[in-house]
């Protein structure tokens, strides 16, 4: 297998997207540029947003820059598929540790051909089961919980066609969208230790969001559809357990 394309999202010609490109041009990697998405509409007047959905779920809608992140990803996950091959596709914020660049292509072979991703960053490190030794240092792992985060991750056109197919009509942040592993059935390993340092300098460009109050009976009503949601993605990731022949596997931290 060929080396895969690190697809980076970021907006042609910013700031951020000049740190970008020079930090993976040092690392020896030539980016493929996927553009950002930044609504100049309403959030509901996209097409693939389901806002009556969000509201009716969570009692809030997304954010212009959440719906505008959603997309961008949407648009990897398409170049994902049009490559037909295994891509690592990162945000523009995102930095590469020196360990990565040399283990692309074991990374890439260790899922080819199957509905996976790797998440090579996480905001969350819940423990799981080794799912895989890459070599002495880097283990791939399947977590007990989902580990949230869209800033790096590894997936196969397979699992881009998949995450495309489910969210022709979204209602998720784009992070819990991937956490929503029942929906789209693409199961997410981690790589730990992490190979993505997220180069965080506090500027987001999701903007803030304001939270109306909302009725007791939204509430219950809420709250009873997650607890739905939670048992689903409990059974889910079960299932996965068993499909990946690990339920009994080693667990690690």
């Amino acid at each position: 297998m060929s080396t895969p394309a690190v697809i980076v999202i970021t907006q042609p010609g910013g700031r951020r997207h000049q740190l970008a490109t020079e930090h993976l041009r040092e690392m020896g990697v030539e980016p493929c540029i996927s553009p950002a998405v930044f609504l100049t509409n309403a959030p509901e007047d996209c097409t693939h947003y389901d806002h009556r959905r969000r509201v009716w779920e969570l009692g809030y809608g997304l954010t212009k820059g959440e719906v505008g992140c959603f997309l961008a990803h949407r648009k990897a996950w398409e170049k994902v598929a049009d490559l037909g091959t295994v891509c690592l596709v990162i945000e523009d914020d995102a930095r590469m540790t020196p360990d990565l660049p040399p283990r692309l292509k074991a990374l890439a072979s260790s899922i080819a051909g199957a509905d996976l991703l790797l998440r090579l960053y996480s905001f969350r490190h819940p423990p799981g089961k080794v799912w895989r030794q890459l070599d002495r240092e880097i283990a791939l792992v399947r977590p007990f919980k989902a580990g949230s985060s869209a800033v790096a991750y590894m997936l196969t056109p397979q699992a881009a066609q998949r995450l495309l197919a489910e969210s022709a009509r979204f209602w998720l942040a784009v992070d819990e969208y991937m956490d929503d592993e029942a929906t789209h059935e693409c199961a997410i390993l981690d790589v730990r230790p992490e190979l993505i340092r997220h180069d965080d300098d506090g500027s987001s460009l999701i903007g803030a969001r304001t939270k109306p109050s909302i009725s007791p009976w939204a509430k219950i009503r809420r709250e009873l559809l997650r607890l739905i949601r939670n048992l689903r993605q409990s059974f889910w990731r079960e299932r996965v357990l068993w499909k990946l022949g690990i339920r009994f596997g080693k667990t690690t931290r």
